[in-house]
Parts: structure tokens; sequence; C-alpha cells
């Protein structure tokens, strides 16, 4: 009996001692705070985009709803994911029309994202890329076989 509280007792220490803490979340004081922070975090994204394993998935596009519900901001079309600032990002609205910027938005990146999140409202952020392995399978010009649950949605049935 003692053993077994002596290795309960050491649980207990040894589980406070490597006790994980989230870090503090960030508190929403205003508009344009939130706003701020969001654009911030996605400018960082873009850069965590381009560093070691992710470089293998080339040209990602990411998408973040503002606060407004409808318009999203964007990269601007070819800028270099390594060279994004915060004060590079365009905001367009629910037709792909600029609203904040003067830079081109890339069509096709837009009309995929704004699909998702019209469908989705909840959706604060998204992202995609095109990998290696999609690009070189696209090239094929065939379906894709239902070989495994992750492509039974891409199914044509």
């Amino acid at each position: 009996m003692t053993d077994v509280k002596a290795s309960e007792s050491e649980e207990e220490e040894s589980s406070t001692d490597n006790e994980f803490s989230w870090p503090d979340q960030h508190e929403v004081i205003d508009f344009e705070q939130e706003r701020l922070h969001r654009k911030q975090r996605l400018a960082a994204d873009y850069e965590f985009w381009t560093t070691s394993a992710r470089r293998r998935c080339r040209r990602p596009y990411h998408r973040q709803r503002p606060r407004i519900p409808r318009p999203l901001w964007v990269n601007p079309f070819g800028k270099n994911f390594k060279l994004m600032k915060v004060s590079d990002l365009i905001c367009v609205d629910h037709t792909g029309d600029v609203v904040v910027g003067d830079q081109p938005v890339n069509a096709a990146a837009f009309a995929i994202h704004s699909q998702l999140h019209a469908a989705r409202p909840d959706v604060i952020a998204a992202a995609h890329c095109h990998s290696m392995y999609g690009r070189t399978f696209s090239s094929l010009g065939q379906p894709l076989k239902m070989i495994t649950q992750d492509d039974t949605m891409f199914s044509m049935t």
C-alpha cells in the first residue's frame, strides 16, 4: 500500500513539473486591434509556408475573413510569400473586387476560397497548396479513383 501511494505522489509531482500550459489568448480590445491582429497572423502565415518541409508544397494560397462578415484579406497576386508584410495585404469583397489596396488579386485562388467562406461563415481563415504529387497526378488528365476514404469526396458518382 505504501508503494502505491509513493508512485501516485511521484505521478502527481511529475505531472505538475511537466504540465503544459497554453499561451495567453489574444484579448479582443476593439475592432481595429482585432483586424490588425488577424492581418499580422495572416502575414506571418505566408512566411511560415516558405520554411523547410512546406517548400514541397508550392504556391500555397491563403485567405482570411476580416471581422466584417463578407470581405476577405488576401495576398496580392505575384507577391513573394517570404517578403509578405501586413501592409501588403489587400481586402476584397465577396465578388473579388478590391476594397482596400491597389494590387491585383489571384482570381483562381479567390474563386476557391470565396466559395468556402460563403458555404461556411464560421471559417475565419483557409489555406490550400499544390503539392508535387497533386500537380503530377493532375497532368495525367484522369479522374481520381476511389481507392481510399480521402478520395471519395472527389468522386464523380
